[in-house]
């Protein structure tokens, strides 16, 4: 099956203070049609900027992609769209939830105008049929009373509310795609399920592909088929969720299963990840990016290690992982 979303060898930096600051680094990854694929890493992974590079989100005067760098959505090639194609892109083919409603949402609008302003902007509808598309679609994501909330102000909402508005928004115009960027670390643990929940039945009832940006190991297990993990600016390592949390390869994803509470297992203190990210600015360096945290580390990992498939399918970007890796020699 032709992917969705197709994004090979991606490299995105920015011009900071006279520096080249290099925030992706050779990313490739795909998602189908339908698919719930998760992106996690710690802050300053890139897992953002990646995900704000499948719409060219970015200031276009600070940002540039690498040489190479190619993404393909529903077969056209979002990095050389003119502007007109990629406004047409926005919102049709795919869409974005931001991590913090309060900051998407303009404070000086009703719920309703600016719903209804994503339809002006995308469909023909008349003013009566675009009322009617908003009110069906703010219940399908579980908000009561919608011919009341219409006419309410984002501040009004309590913060799982807004998220909801947000999805809403989201998928009004019917995309393939939704690119949610930590759309539950700002809500508390009721309303991270609620947005969950109506996420993956519109993805069930939908056919609408997820594509899930996180830090949480814990929503990565509860709503993603696949996985993604970014350290670093790169991709270190990708599978099915369900290999990664039994059987995890690179060290750091280790490192993330270890830290994430276990509600289910007996009380231990958690293991944190030890040191920090290194800068990424100038030159990019040769070794390992995990190489200064890796309890695993080698000579060998002066030397930045390709991600390799693995016999089962499984990808990997360590000289240790698998049976068959230099670092075990």
């Amino acid at each position: 099956m032709t992917a969705l979303l197709q994004i090979d060898d991606l490299s995105v930096s920015f011009r900071v203070g006279g520096a080249e600051l290099h925030a992706v680094i050779d990313v490739s990854l795909a998602v189908r049609a339908g698919e719930r694929v998760g992106v996690i890493g710690e802050s300053g992974s890139g897992k953002s900027v990646m995900a704000r590079s499948i719409l060219r989100l970015d200031d276009p005067r600070r940002t540039r992609y690498g040489a190479g760098s190619a993404i393909s959505l529903d077969g056209q090639q979002v990095l050389t769209l003119p502007d007109a194609g990629l406004r047409r892109l926005r919102g049709q083919t795919a869409s974005m939830i931001f991590q913090n409603p309060m900051h998407s949402l303009n404070p000086a609008f009703t719920i309703g105008n600016q719903l209804d302003a994503v339809l002006r902007a995308h469909r023909p509808d008349s003013r009566a049929e675009r009322h009617r598309r908003i009110l069906a679609m703010l219940t399908d994501v579980d908000l009561p009373g919608p011919e009341d909330l219409v006419n309410r102000y984002p501040h009004e909402l309590s913060g799982g509310q807004r998220q909801r508005v947000m999805v809403a928004q989201a998928v009004l115009c019917e995309p393939a795609l939704v690119i949610a960027d930590e759309p539950t670390s700002a809500l508390d643990v009721t309303a991270q399920d609620s947005v969950l929940e109506v996420l993956g039945r519109l993805n069930r009832d939908r056919g609408i592909a997820v594509l899930m940006i996180t830090h949480d190991m814990g929503v990565v297990a509860r709503f993603c088929e696949k996985v993604n993990v970014m350290y670093g600016g790169r991709l270190v390592e990708s599978g099915s969720v369900d290999r990664i949390f039994a059987a995890p390869e690179h060290p750091y994803t280790v490192g993330l299963l270890d830290a994430t509470p276990n509600p289910a297992a007996p009380l231990k203190d958690l293991v944190a990840v030890q040191g920090t990210q290194a800068t990424r600015r100038g030159t990019v360096s040769s070794a390992c990016a995990f190489i200064d945290r890796c309890p695993l580390a080698t000579e060998v990992c002066g030397t930045a290690p390709p991600l390799r498939r693995l016999p089962d399918g499984h990808h990997v970007a360590c000289h240790h992982a698998g049976p068959d890796s230099p670092g075990r020699a």
